[in-house]
């Protein structure tokens, strides 16, 4: 049965100043992680949350990664 929903997979939302922000990055020569969007996430993120540090890691799967070291998880094999 289809579904009357149609949800777009990887595609990406172009809702306001998208196109602006990434012609910003790209000449201002910064393209990769920590730089000036990271850091006002970052901070946006901290005020939020009310802590003192946050970490954005670059991907999903390093996010999973880290939160598998952090939780101790090892595989049966270990």
């Amino acid at each position: 049965m289809a579904s009357m929903y149609k949800i777009p997979f990887n595609q990406s939302l172009n809702a306001g100043k998208e196109l602006f922000y990434i012609s910003k990055v790209i000449r201002d020569g910064h393209t990769s992680g920590d730089g000036e969007f990271t850091k006002k996430c970052q901070a946006l993120l901290k005020d939020e949350l009310g802590t003192q540090k946050v970490f954005l890691p670059t991907s999903c799967t390093h996010a999973l990664g880290m939160a598998a070291l952090l939780l101790e998880l090892k595989s049966e094999r270990s």
